[in-house]
C-alpha cells in the first residue's frame, strides 16, 4: 500500500504547488492571448489560501496515521494505538477516506 500513499503524498503536493502559483505575484501563471486577455492555468483552485490549509491538515493526518508493522501484524498507528491491530488493516479507514477526496 506505499502507492497508494506515494500517489496521495503526490496529488497533496500537486494541490501545494497550484496553491502557490494562484498567490498574488509575477510568477502567477497564464496565458497571454493575442487580444491582451490573461487566462489563468488553475481554475479550481479559487480560494489558494484554503487550499494551502487543507494541503497542511491532510499532511497532519498521514502523519498521524502512518503505518507500523509488528511481524505478521500491521496497524495503523493512530488507529491501534494500545498496540494491538484492532483493524489489521492498512491502510486505515481515515487514509482510505482522505485519499477518496483526492479521487485515488
Amino acid at each position: 500500500m506505499n502507492d497508494l500513499i506515494e500517489r496521495l503524498k503526490a496529488a497533496i503536493d500537486a494541490d501545494e504547488r497550484a496553491a502557490l502559483a494562484m498567490m498574488p505575484g509575477p510568477s502567477q501563471p497564464h496565458i497571454q492571448c493575442p487580444d491582451g486577455t490573461q487566462i489563468y492555468m488553475r481554475p479550481n483552485i479559487n480560494e489558494p489560501a484554503r487550499t494551502l490549509a487543507m494541503v497542511a491538515a491532510h499532511r497532519k493526518i498521514l502523519s498521524e496515521h502512518e503505518m507500523w508493522d509488528v511481524g505478521p501484524v500491521t496497524g495503523c498507528g493512530t488507529c491501534d494505538a494500545d498496540g494491538v491491530a484492532s483493524t489489521n488493516s492498512w491502510p486505515c479507514p481515515t487514509v482510505l477516506a482522505l485519499a477518496e477526496a483526492y479521487g485515488i
